[in-house]
């Protein structure tokens, strides 16, 4: 699991994926790449790649950046062994808080 302290978002058209959110680090080192395809389009396996890529369905995209825009701590994780990834928050959240 890696902190995520900045990302970058792009939006795709005429491209086999729809959006693209790269993830960075506190000193950022570009340390995971989250790849949204469209939602009738069999999603391919993550990728073990430097860094790593996690994919899922752009009827998720708004939910990945309202994790990345309204929590913290959030972090990239990804295991090789089993090629599942995640972006979520890495604390115990308050019921109720909301952080700014």
């Amino acid at each position: 699991m890696v902190a995520i302290e900045t990302y970058t978002v792009t939006h795709f058209s005429h491209h086999p994926y729809a959006a693209q959110i790269n993830c960075f680090d506190v000193n950022k080192k570009h340390v995971g790449t989250v790849t949204f395809y469209a939602d009738d389009v069999a999603l391919p396996p993550n990728a073990a790649a430097s860094p790593p890529i996690i994919n899922f369905a752009v009827s998720r995209l708004a939910e990945v950046i309202g994790t990345l825009r309204y929590e913290k701590p959030v972090e990239f994780s990804f295991n090789p062994a089993n090629l599942i990834g995640s972006v979520g928050t890495s604390g115990l959240e308050a019921v109720g808080e909301q952080e700014g």
